[in-house]
């Protein structure tokens, strides 16, 4: 990934006791910032939830907590917010229980979620399901749905980052708030430049960037919930590096769910679109086709898309881009036959073009399965060889073993691998190899290396 330099000027205000409240989670001193300095715009929200969190934790009530806010506002924000923005605020972090409160069993409590409710209650928010509305792709369809739970995975150096900030900008051009949890060290000035270079014009006033190195702890939680109401997205960049914060595990199920509750639910709960990026293991013939770690993280998102790096890297003068393969999408609006193309161009000015296409040709639904991945891993099993090897040697890799062979199959159908009878063995040899991000032909769930096909043919 390019890394560039941070133009002149000043960097634009960021939620600075949002980011102090993280670092402070298990303190029980004053409320950070208690020296009666003005706070100005793009701090005010965040530091009134920040201090409505504190007053939360230690037992206030919402009474309490908004006439203390509304005096703080009055006193010290410059200019002060609506007292209806300010009663939000309250409102909001009052209905967290306080530390005080005992924790009762959800079962015997009034009102609980496990309630059964009538599923004609439901009805309007099943209408409500809507198609992808950010980030537009030439076509006219978009790529990312509004209010729902996204996954971007890939390996390193695929963009991932600069997709993300592409929605954020699409977001932030029609007047949405962004947070962006800069987990993995982009750098708040790293991040402003290449928001200006996708975004040219983009208010980046409306970006609350939080780098967090701490459990968020209850404070922190309170004032993410606060920070939620009113955020359009947020960007979590990137999950691995988030877990070791709240001494989780990536790996484990219930340390996922743990901190899904602490740090992304809050904003799915009020309507945020959230995404989430992710690394994948680098070694091809082991890690199947999803990210590192639990399989809880893909059971939790609504819509995944792996990344696949796709001609040449993005520099300062060199265009850059991306294959996306819909991996889910439980909304089922994605046609997921046909792979999206992310294509980055430098304008020669400081600027970055974004373009997102879909190829015209859709995937023959009478087409024979193409199982791609493993089409690649046996070719470069093949290419590593060197030397010719008989069908047993030849589908020696990791994958369903009918896959295996059906990835073969195709592989000397299209003139990748040649067949070669010596006495009585086949030997396989390859005559080019076959790489995944070339090929356009795709058809969706080739990638399963544990999917059920029958057992391939043996090659004549």
């Amino acid at each position: 990934m390019t890394v560039f330099t941070v133009p002149a000027g000043p960097l634009p205000a960021m939620p600075r006791v949002l980011v102090e409240a993280f670092k402070r989670s298990r303190s029980t001193g004053p409320v950070p910032d208690s020296t009666g300095a003005p706070i100005g715009e793009g701090g005010r929200n965040a530091a009134l939830t920040s201090l409505a969190g504190t007053m939360r934790r230690r037992g206030m009530s919402e009474a309490a907590i908004r006439a203390a806010l509304r005096a703080e506002n009055a006193a010290r924000c410059v200019p002060p917010l609506d007292d209806a923005e300010v009663d939000r605020i309250a409102a909001s972090v009052a209905s967290y229980p306080s530390a005080e409160e005992p924790t009762t069993d959800p079962g015997d409590t009034p009102g609980s979620s496990w309630a059964p409710r009538p599923l004609a209650d439901a009805a309007a928010a099943a209408a409500a399901v809507t198609p992808p509305e950010l980030l537009p792709a030439a076509d006219g369809s978009f790529l990312v749905y509004r209010g729902r739970r996204h996954l971007l995975y890939g390996e390193p150096e695929t963009l991932k980052s600069w997709i993300a900030l592409a929605v954020a900008a699409d977001v932030m051009r029609h007047g949405g708030r962004v947070v962006w949890i800069d987990t993995d060290g982009m750098g708040a000035g790293v991040l402003l430049e290449r928001f200006r270079a996708i975004g040219g014009d983009v208010p980046v006033e409306l970006i609350d960037y939080i780098a967090p190195d701490d459990d968020p702890g209850k404070d922190g939680t309170a004032a993410l919930a606060g920070l939620a109401m009113g955020t359009a997205l947020v960007v979590l960049d990137a999950w691995g590096p988030a877990f070791p914060m709240l001494g989780l595990s990536g790996n484990s199920g219930d340390d996922v769910n743990r901190f899904v509750a602490a740090v992304l639910d809050p904003f799915h709960r009020a309507g945020a679109t959230v995404l989430v990026l992710d690394h994948m293991a680098k070694d091809r013939d082991t890690r199947g086709d999803w990210p590192v770690g639990s399989e809880r993280k893909r059971g939790w998102t609504d819509v995944a898309f792996k990344v696949t790096a796709e001609g040449t890297r993005l520099s300062r003068e060199t265009a850059g881009g991306v294959r996306l393969k819909v991996t889910k999408d439980r909304p089922g609006f994605h046609d997921r036959s046909a792979a999206r193309r992310v294509l980055f161009t430098p304008d020669g000015a400081g600027g970055i073009g974004v373009e997102v296409t879909v190829p015209a040709q859709k995937a023959d639904p009478d087409a024979p399965f193409r199982p791609t991945t493993l089409m690649e891993r046996v070719s470069r099993h093949l290419e590593v060889a060197g030397s010719p090897l008989p069908l047993r040697q030849a589908i020696a890799v990791a994958g369903n073993a009918g896959a295996v062979r059906t990835a073969l199959s195709r592989l000397v159908e299209e003139g990748f691998v040649e067949v070669q009878k010596t006495g009585p063995s086949h030997l396989h040899r390859v005559v080019r190899p076959y790489r995944e991000a070339e090929d356009t032909g795709t058809d969706g769930a080739e990638e399963n290396p544990t999917m059920e096909v029958p057992d391939a043919v043996d090659h004549p």
